[in-house]
């Protein structure tokens, strides 16, 4: 899949396919454009099935191909036996199939992935916008009669304390892709300590915090490297404000995107991974 931006849950996806992919044929539906890029894909045809490697069929929706009518148009030509949604929030690819099946354009059982986004620390962040969705969709039965996947004890009582005792919640742990290597080499010169960070750079990762944390080290020789994109423009700004006042013993350098399968090669640059994060549904890049 060469869409990485939006980090966990897409990493998931690849996971699941990866594993199951001798038992289970997989259609997948989604944009033409990775999350906060203007241009789509290279190597993908749009609005188009591509076939990947590991079998799982593609289908890219470029924007101007996207409607409700395409969608639906799509879902009833494609042969599948089940629905899974792989966010809570995703107007295109979440709320947008759950209102067809709400006019009965869907009549498949559909499974729900909330990634985390039902946690305190994620419905703090624009939490009126969130509450207020929240609260209209459980008034029109949106998120009904779904079944909900839950990856950990405390995802389940976040889904069970918003909507309800009664729903059908499996509580069963995200798949991580096998590692291309493993890593021998932990050498260090004393004094020196070399950090990174792989996250995208927004309040819920808590970046800020982090190099608010490094002021008060006047000692030693820090290398502080953050990979993953700017997600919030004004978020980005304080940050790299509050890294040029740091001690001149500590350098910090924001390295942009790294694509999921450079991740490991990058962390064997260093010696400490840090991510004071407020929420973290699984932590891919942690694994």
């Amino acid at each position: 899949m060469p869409s990485y931006k939006a980090g966990g849950p897409v990493k998931s996806v690849a996971a699941l396919v990866f594993h199951l992919k001798e038992d289970f044929n997989f259609y997948i539906i989604t944009g033409n454009k990775d999350l906060f890029s203007a241009e789509p894909h290279k190597g993908i045809t749009s609005n188009e099935w591509n076939i990947l490697v590991n079998g799982e069929q593609v289908f890219y929706f470029s924007d101007e191909h996207f409607s409700w009518k395409n969608l639906a148009a799509l879902l009833k030509d494609t042969a599948y036996d089940c629905m899974y949604l792989n966010s809570f929030f995703s107007k295109r690819f979440t709320i947008y199939p759950l209102l067809l099946k709400k006019l009965n354009h869907i009549n498949k059982p559909i499974i729900i992935a909330p990634r985390g986004m039902l946690s305190s620390g994620a419905l703090h962040l624009k939490s009126k916008k969130k509450n207020a969705f929240i609260g209209l969709a459980k008034l029109f039965s949106l998120y009904k009669n779904l079944i909900w996947h839950a990856t950990s004890v405390q995802e389940e009582g976040e889904i069970k304390s918003i909507f309800g005792a009664s729903e059908t919640v499996y509580k069963i742990s995200n798949l991580t892709l096998p590692p291309v290597e493993s890593r021998t080499d932990y050498s260090k010169q004393v004094n020196e300590v070399r950090i990174c960070c792989v996250a995208r750079i927004s309040k819920v990762k808590n970046i800020l915090f982090a190099l608010e944390v490094l002021k008060g080290i006047n000692t030693g020789t820090i290398v502080f490297d953050l990979y993953g994109p700017a997600e919030e423009a004004d978020y980005y700004k304080q940050c790299t404000d509050v890294a040029a006042t740091l001690p001149k013993n500590i350098t910090v350098s924001f390295k942009g995107d790294l694509q999921g399968n450079e991740v490991e090669y990058a962390l064997k640059k260093y010696h400490l991974f840090f991510l004071p994060t407020l929420n973290e549904n699984f932590g891919h890049a942690i694994v």
